[in-house]
């Protein structure tokens, strides 16, 4: 019995001790891509300035961003797909 007792007190000193492994940060990729279109979508909840942004990647691949509105995007402007943890924002 003392012995289980001590068991598990060194189990809980022990275990304080430990810390998890620091989490990196997410990795960041960055792709050129040129902008189709620019549309502005209704106001809905807390988005009222969103934007969808339609662009063409260099291989030819499309894809369509909706974030919050930039000031001066237009179709055929080179921009910049930011890529960080699954989210992917357009920088001009």
């Amino acid at each position: 019995m003392k012995t289980a007792l001590f068991v598990a007190a060194l189990a809980l000193v022990l275990g304080g001790c430990f810390t998890a492994p620091p989490v990196p940060a997410p990795e960041e990729t960055t792709r050129v891509a040129t902008v189709d279109s620019v549309r502005k979508l209704q106001p809905e909840g807390n988005r009222a300035g969103a934007v969808e942004i339609i662009v063409r990647l260099d291989n030819g691949e499309r894809r369509a961003i909706v974030q919050d509105a930039e000031d001066g995007l237009k179709a055929g402007q080179q921009v910049k797909l930011v890529t960080a943890g699954g989210v992917t924002r357009i920088k001009p």
